[in-house]
């Protein structure tokens, strides 16, 4: 199996992308591309290196399960608040000490784990 260690910026042209698991890796950065994926739905990047989000995140209108647990994330961009439609969202085991100010916006959130985090 290859781990993979970084995405190519053309990977926001996958414009159809409902459900993408990039878990298991060695990523440390995510393309500000991923925001252009417009009908994603399902993200899971479990279990990587990620250190930061991109605020283009925020472009993901139909997301409604994400997943970042087990990663080296110190901080969620402001953008979060922008996804409307996310229901779940899963952020245990990185180095989080706080959420954005927009937080509260995430109005169809049901599921949130924080768990093993700096809060």
């Amino acid at each position: 199996w290859a781990r993979l260690y970084a995405l190519p910026e053309c990977f926001g042209q996958l414009k159809k992308l409902r459900c993408l698991n990039l878990s298991g890796h060695s990523l440390r950065s995510l393309p500000a591309s991923f925001g252009r994926l417009k009908v994603l739905e399902e993200f899971l990047l479990r279990n990587n290196h990620l250190e930061c989000i991109p605020p283009s995140f925020g472009g993901l209108c139909q997301l409604r399960g994400l997943n970042l647990s087990h990663n080296a994330l110190t901080a969620l961009p402001e953008s979060f608040g922008e996804l409307g439609a996310l229901e779940r969202l899963e952020v245990s085991s990185n180095m989080l000490s706080a959420l954005p100010h927009t937080f509260g916006s995430l109005r169809s959130l049901q599921t949130l784990d924080l768990s093993s985090n700096e809060m």
